[in-house]
């Protein structure tokens, strides 16, 4: 597969269009509950990923804190070059800071997680 130059550029343009979409919905994040899960498929310093962090001084969300039973943080594993990386998050918006209070996100430890996927399942228990 060759490298793709825009793919950078094209991610960059897909996260801000999603976090303008959120906007839209949620123009207050400080007093919206909303959360935004799954394969971001990159580094939190990527364009893509900032963007459903912060626009310009806003923070729009926050990552919940997630991870195994053993309290490893890595969602995915890249066969290729034998390296662990977290790129599937839940992301929280601000508002939720007094109902998910000490509430943290889990990551799958199973053994043959990697038969579906390449990335280690990632949730968040919101039972009362």
């Amino acid at each position: 597969m060759k490298s793709d130059p825009l793919s950078s550029k094209r991610r960059t343009l897909e996260g801000r269009a999603a976090r303008n979409r959120t906007l839209a919905v949620y123009p207050r994040p400080d007093e919206a509950r909303y959360l935004i899960a799954g394969d971001l498929d990159d580094s939190p310093i990527s364009g893509a990923d900032r963007a459903f962090l912060r626009k310009g001084e806003q923070d729009l969300s926050l990552p919940l804190e997630s991870s195994d039973d053993l309290g490893f943080r890595w969602t995915h594993f890249y066969r290729k070059e034998n390296s662990y990386s977290r790129i599937d998050y839940i992301l929280r918006s601000p508002g939720c800071e007094d109902v998910l209070n000490g509430i943290k996100g889990h990551i799958d430890r199973r053994p043959h997680y990697y038969h579906g996927s390449d990335h280690r399942f990632v949730w968040v228990d919101l039972r009362a």
